[in-house]
């Protein structure tokens, strides 16, 4: 804690005691540092999914460590497949790498998305 914040503490710490005589420093400092969490959101960006190297797997893993956080929403920065603007990528390529996205955005099932 920062020597400001403490002697603030302290200060509400003695006014309270003044009037109720019950608190002490320390408790009024801890329940200063218990702060309640307003929100968990996890990002996932550039993930490039691709069949090669157990990527899909491997996702999945990602996914459920990401589920055993109590989450409120999800964030995707994008980048989703492997890139598709290089020189020898084929439309089958493509349309493969975003058939296993589309079957991997399941894992979302039951969480806001936003992009």
């Amino acid at each position: 804690m920062k020597r400001r914040e403490l002697l603030k503490t302290i200060g509400l710490a003695v006014s309270a005691s003044t009037f109720s005589g019950t608190p002490t420093i320390v408790y009024a400092a801890e329940q200063k540092n218990k702060r309640k969490r307003v929100l968990r959101i996890a990002h996932i960006t550039d993930v490039h999914i691709r069949p090669e190297l157990d990527a899909p797997k491997r996702f999945r893993k990602c996914m459920q460590e990401i589920k055993d956080h109590t989450i409120d929403f999800f964030l995707n920065g994008g980048d989703t497949i492997y890139a598709a603007d290089y020189d020898n990528i084929s439309r089958e390529r493509v349309n493969e790498q975003w058939a296993i996205w589309k079957e991997l955005r399941n894992e979302f099932n039951g969480y806001e998305v936003h992009r």
